[in-house]
C-alpha cells in the first residue's frame, strides 16, 4: 500500500468520495487523519464556510445531480468527478451565522436518528438472545424429527408469464432481510420484476427460506399467497407445526450452522439442496408451546416495527427540511 498517496485531514475538513459522487458521500472530519485518493478533502475558509454546513450540502439531492451532470461519466462502474471539475460548481452559500444554524438543525436530526438506529440495533440483539433461550430449552426437553417429516415442499414450478401468476409477488432472496430478521423489505409482482423462469407456489403461513448463501439467515413467513425464487424453498408446515414456530427455527442459531455445515458438500456452491435440509432435526414441542414461542416472537417483532416506524419517519422528514433549508427555501431565525 502507497501510503505517499494518502490525503491528510484536519479537523474541520470535508472529506468527499468524488468516485461515488452520487450517493452524496460526504463527512465533516472532527480529527486528523488520511484518506484515500478516492476521496476529495474540501477545507473551507473559516471565515465564509463552516464545515458542518458544507458536508450537509454536498448531500442535498439538486446538488448530486450537478455534480453527475458534470463528471466524466462512467469509468469502471463509477462516476468520476475530477477536482478541477468540482472545484468549478456553484452552490448557493447562505450567511456564516445562518450556515451553522443550519447545521445545527440537522445535526441534531442525525444525531436522533443514530440513537434510534442504535436503540434498533439492541432491540434485535435482545430478540435474539431471548428466542435462542426459548428455542434451546425446547431443543432439550422435546423430541425431534427430520425436518421434512412434518414439512412439506412444493412439487413443480408455475409459469410467472401467465395469469394468475403473472400479477402474484414474486419473493427473491434480495427481498428478505438477512441475519435472522426475518421481513420481507420488497413486494414486487412477477410481471413488474420481468420473471419468466418456472417459481414456486406458496401460501400464507409457510415459512419462504432462502436456500442460497445460509450464513445469510433469510428466511420469512408469509402473510399473503404468492410466488417466491427458485432459489428459495417455500415450506409448508404439516399438522404438527405452526408458522411461527417453525419460522422462529429457520432464522435461529442452531439451524443457520447445520445449514452452513452442509452447504455446498454436493455442489461446491455456499448453497443447501432438498437432501441436504432433509437432514435436519426439528425439536416438536406441543402447540401451546409452539404458540408461545410465536407469541413472544411476534410481540418483540412488533416493538421493533414501532421504533422502525419511528426512524423511517424522522428519515423522511430530514430530507425535506434538509432540501428546503439548504436550498434557501426556509431561512432560519437568529435567536
Amino acid at each position: 500500500m502507497d501510503k505517499s498517496k494518502y490525503l491528510v485531514v484536519e479537523p474541520g475538513d470535508v472529506v468527499y468520495n468524488t468516485m461515488r459522487m452520487w450517493q452524496g458521500v460526504s463527512g465533516f472530519s472532527e480529527m486528523s487523519g488520511v484518506v484515500s485518493p478516492a476521496y476529495t478533502v474540501l477545507r473551507p475558509a473559516p471565515e465564509e464556510l463552516d464545515g458542518r454546513f458544507l458536508a450537509h450540502l454536498m448531500k442535498v439531492p439538486c446538488n448530486i445531480r450537478q455534480y453527475r451532470a458534470n463528471s466524466q461519466g462512467l469509468v469502471s462502474d463509477t462516476w468520476n468527478l475530477k477536482f478541477g471539475t468540482l472545484a468549478n460548481l456553484r452552490l448557493d452559500i447562505p450567511p456564516l451565522e445562518e450556515q451553522r444554524r443550519i447545521a445545527e438543525i440537522l445535526d441534531t436530526i442525525d444525531q436522533t436518528i443514530h440513537t434510534t438506529e442504535r436503540v434498533i440495533t439492541k432491540m434485535w440483539a435482545v430478540r435474539q438472545s431471548i428466542v435462542e433461550d426459548l428455542l434451546g430449552a425446547v431443543d432439550r426437553e422435546f423430541k425431534s424429527v427430520p425436518l421434512f417429516d412434518v414439512v412439506s415442499l412444493p412439487v413443480g414450478q408455475v409459469d410467472p408469464r401467465t395469469e394468475p401468476y403473472a400479477s402474484m409477488a414474486l419473493v427473491a432472496p434480495d427481498h428478505l432481510q438477512p441475519m435472522g430478521r426475518g421481513r420481507l423489505i420488497a413486494r414486487v409482482s412477477a410481471k413488474d420484476q420481468n420473471a419468466v423462469s418456472g417459481k414456486y407456489r406458496f401460501r400464507a403461513g409457510d415459512v419462504i427460506y432462502s436456500k442460497i448463501r445460509p450464513e445469510l439467515r433469510k428466511a420469512w413467513l408469509a402473510t399473503f399467497d404468492g410466488l417466491c425464487s427458485a432459489d428459495m424453498y417455500p415450506l409448508g408446515p404439516g399438522p404438527e407445526l405452526l408458522g411461527g414456530y417453525l419460522a422462529s427455527v429457520m432464522l435461529g442459531q442452531r439451524f443457520a450452522r447445520f445449514a452452513v455445515s452442509v452447504s455446498g458438500r454436493s455442489s461446491g456452491m455456499p448453497k443447501n439442496n432438498r437432501q441436504e435440509l432433509g437432514e435436519f432435526q426439528i425439536a416438536i414441542p406441543s402447540k401451546e408451546v409452539q404458540k408461545t414461542i410465536a407469541r413472544i416472537m411476534r410481540s418483540l417483532d412488533h416493538r421493533i416495527d414501532s421504533e422502525i416506524a419511528i426512524l423511517e419517519k424522522v428519515q423522511t422528514s430530514r430530507v425535506g427540511l434538509a432540501a428546503d433549508l439548504l436550498s434557501g427555501k426556509v431561512r432560519t431565525v437568529a435567536a
